[in-house]
């Protein structure tokens, strides 16, 4: 890690930690977050004074919790609440005394369950039952067969006590219908029943504001010491066989169990439950098989690995949530019940962590370094809160318990701290960083795309801040089940959007497609196929399982037989995708190629003979042009031999000069000489060959022996191992024989000639040393000066005096140096 990236990591640690530190004082002077309850009691609420410090109504077995644990710091008992048995006298005339009282008769009964199953009026008047026919030992057998009768009968009603003419409640309520009109009987059940005292608490005052006895009184409640108004309340004695409510925690802990009980044995709701009364097993059972199958698909929808290695560690997480919970609820009372409750929170932090991964992937920052940056800071935050909660019995901020840990009390007396928001704050955040990355690459319909994952978002949202207020109809659901729903159903909508890439879509969109597909399984059989897909050969199977053994990933073949059509196949998970090709149109394209190769040939064959001849048309052509040049030269150099004899016959006696016959035979020599090199010259250069520089030279010299009796003396150099092509030889050679036989070489007459080639230029210097004097405009008008100067390229320069003369001649790619 760079050291950029470690200051990051601690400045994100440092924020958060600051942040933590900060909740947790905010939250630390607030008790009364810590009270869940409220008990609605009007006419008692009315005696209070207004104060600015907050005022609870509470009973004794709930405000105890709270004392023990520090939260209250003060409660008073103010009068006693007693489950009782009205009784409407207008409506009902039967001698009632007790419990088993209510098996006869035709009346309804009002019974407290109705979204108050969690309140403390059903577990009271449920435990008052069980004490009175059960006898107070914990069981309810015959309490709720009472209940379970009168349900049957469709006489156990619930809502309001009104609407019954037989009610069960606290007789304090039954006193406040009396005091508004309705004649009421309080019947104390004679088997027995429970009283709960009542009073007010404070979180944050040891001074709580009086009430005096006579407006309780006044109010219609009976006091702790039994005064009551008696015209509204029996005497005394009725009250002997009623109980004080006891808050310890195995006392208390039977509430847990009554609601199960009640639920299955009474309105026969979740039959299909262990024997012990646990409910939500199957449901729970049922809900994992969802999951495994959910997590089987994700094999055929999702392609991409990464995405698809993400929703299997999501759908892990939920099947571990299940599997916890299940094993809680088998397990209930155990003392590892409490650590199985703080796992369910290890898969609730983590797996919007998958999710902002999963968005990640899709926009391809998954692997850049602010990625990796994001991807580290959200699996620190969701390991710290995950942390926090597994060692929340150590500081109790996610959630707090009234009565310590100790038991299992906490399951009934506790409140959610800090750290539990911030949970839930930390995953809608992660949430919406996804639907923010998901949306980001689409460019249409972006809104009809979010609107339903914003309604899902809004309705979780509803459901878990009711679940933490307490909202009966939230709490009385099963959260894990609930919260595993919303997940998946998040997700399904992310796939129907292709909001996250799948194949759900696929097989609709390839059904019509103009392509020869074939999904195979691992056994070979066809699970997919197009529309216009035709029937696969039986040699494909056997064949494709050969090839694959070798494990290969992709290949492509022919089918003996069918020949025609050429299979690509390509290994996917659990199967084999076979795309077939006809072969039709390559085959007769290959076939029209195949003439038009040999027409073709043909046709190159006949131009290539076209063009030989035609070459060497072109190289007789050239030969013969030279060959016609060679002639016209040796029939001129022929006249000149034959005007020289027909002088000298001419002649006779003393005309006859010996000198003068010596000069003319010397030029008759040199011009036989010439004639013959300048014939092999002529072949050398139809034959396109080159000619050594020294072989040249030697010519040149041989022109200067012949020379030597026309009075003209001279000598040949040439650098060492040069060749010149037999082009720039014989314009050199040419040139050098008419200088030979120019009449303004005046004899006597010396020639000094050198041979060299420099970078691929054939150089020739010439010096001439006579006693006559130098006409350099007679000069350039020899022929051979005068053809050579208007060669492109060549370079002819003179320098003279009187008596000597310099001829530099340059040809250019005249030549080359040899190594």
């Amino acid at each position: 890690m760079t050291r950029k990236g470690k200051w990051t990591y601690i400045a994100v640690v440092g924020i958060l930690v600051f942040m933590l530190l900060a909740i947790n004082v905010i939250t630390r002077g607030s008790p009364d977050l810590s009270v869940q309850f409220r008990n609605d009691i009007p006419h008692y609420d009315a005696l209070l004074p207004i104060t600015d410090e907050p005022l609870h109504i509470a009973y004794e077995l709930q405000a105890q919790a709270l004392l023990e644990a520090g939260v209250a710091k003060e409660y008073r008992r103010d009068f006693i609440s007693t489950i009782i048995i009205a009784v409407d006298r207008d409506l009902v005339s039967d001698q009632i005394s007790g419990w088993r009282c209510l098996e006869k008769g035709d009346y309804a009964v009002y019974f407290p369950y109705r979204f108050q199953l969690s309140h403390v009026v059903f577990g009271s008047s449920l435990q008052a039952m069980s004490i009175g026919l059960d006898g107070n030992n914990g069981e309810n057998t015959n309490s709720l067969r009472l209940l379970r009768l009168l349900h049957n009968e469709g006489r156990l009603v619930s809502g309001e006590p009104e609407v019954a003419p037989v009610a069960i409640l606290f007789d304090h309520q039954a006193a406040q219908l009396i005091k508004e009109g309705k004649r009421l009987e309080i019947i104390v059940p004679e088997e027995g029943t429970l009283s709960l005292p009542v009073g007010i608490m404070s979180t944050q005052s040891t001074q709580l504001p009086l009430v005096s006895p006579g407006d309780l009184m006044g109010a219609g409640f009976r006091l702790p010491n039994g005064d009551c108004d008696l015209g509204i309340y029996p005497d005394e004695g009725a009250y002997a066989v009623a109980s004080i409510a006891d808050h310890r925690p195995g006392e208390t802990l039977k509430t847990v169990f009554y609601i199960a009980d009640f639920r299955r044995k009474v309105l026969r709701e979740r039959l299909l439950t262990p024997s012990n009364g646990l409910e939500n097993t199957l449901s729970y059972l049922g809900f994992m098989m969802v999951i495994v199958v959910w997590s089987g698909f994700l094999l055929m929808r999702i392609s991409e690995k990464a995405s698809q290695q993400k929703l299997f560690a999501i759908s892990g997480l939920l099947l571990f949530w299940m599997l916890v919970r299940t094993i809680k609820i088998m397990t209930q009372s155990s003392p590892f019940d409490r650590a199985l409750w703080y796992l369910f929170y290890i898969p609730l932090t983590f797996l919007p962590v998958l999710l902002l991964w999963v968005g990640q992937i899709l926009i391809n920052t998954d692997s850049s370094p602010m990625g990796r940056r994001l991807r580290n800071a959200s699996m620190l935050v969701s390991c710290l809160l995950s942390l926090l909660v597994l060692t929340n019995d150590v500081h109790q901020r996610v959630f707090y318990f009234y009565r310590g840990t100790s038991g299992n009390m906490y399951d009934l007396y506790y409140s959610y701290g800090w750290v539990y928001y911030f949970i839930f704050f930390w995953s809608f955040f992660l949430i919406f960083v996804f639907v923010f990355l998901a949306m980001k690459e689409k460019t249409e319909s972006k809104w009809k795309r979010a609107v339903p994952l914003l309604l899902l978002l809004t309705a979780s949202t509803v459901y878990f801040g009711g679940y933490s207020l307490g909202i009966s109809l939230m709490r009385q659901s099963e959260f894990s089940i609930a919260y595993g729903i919303f997940a998946l159903a998040f997700l399904e909508i992310c796939f129907r959007n292709r909001l996250i890439p799948n194949n759900t879509q696929l097989g609709k969109l390839l059904h019509k497609a103009p392509v020869n597909l074939h999904i195979l399984s691992d056994t070979m059989q066809v699970e997919y196929e197009t529309e216009c897909a035709r029937q696969l050969p039986e040699t494909l199977a056997e064949h494709l399982k050969q090839q694959m053994a070798k494990e290969n990933l992709s290949m492509s073949f022919r089918l003996p037989g069918c020949e025609n059509y050429l299979y690509d196949v390509n290994r996917i998970q659990g199967g084999y995708a076979v795309v077939t090709q006809s072969l039709d149109t390559v085959i007769q394209m290959r076939k029209t190629l195949e003439q038009q190769n040999r027409t073709i040939e043909g046709q190159n064959q006949v131009l290539t003979r076209t063009l030989n001849i035609e070459g060497e048309l072109v190289r007789l052509r050239t030969q013969q042009q030279l060959y016609d040049q060679i002639e016209t030269v040796v029939k001129d150099k022929v006249k000149t031999i034959n005007s020289h004899v027909n002088q000298w016959f001419k002649k006779e006696g003393a005309e006859r000069n010996t000198d003068v016959m010596q000069r003319r035979l010397a030029h008759i020599k040199v011009i036989v000489n010439y004639c013959k090199r300048r014939i092999q010259l002529a072949l050398l250069e139809a034959g396109g060959e080159d000619c050594s520089g020294a072989e040249i030279a030697l010519w040149l010299r041989e022109s200067l022996w012949e020379a030597e009796n026309m009075g003209i003396m001279g000598m040949v150099t040439e650098t060492d191992n040069i060749t010149l092509s037999s082009k720039s030889a014989s314009i050199l050679y040419d040139d050098f024989q008419e200088l030979l036989e120019s009449p303004l070489l005046t004899t006597p007459a010396v020639i000094l000639l050198h041979l060299s080639v420099e970078e691929g230029d054939l150089v020739v210097r010439i010096a001439l040393e006579t006693k006559g004097a130098w006409k350099v405009a007679g000069l350039k008008e020899v022929p051979a000066f005068r053809r050579i100067s208007s060669v492109t390229g060549v370079t002819l320069t003179f320098a003279h005096n009187e008596d000597e003369l310099i001829i530099d001649l340059k040809l250019p790619g005249g030549g080359q140096a040899n190594d």
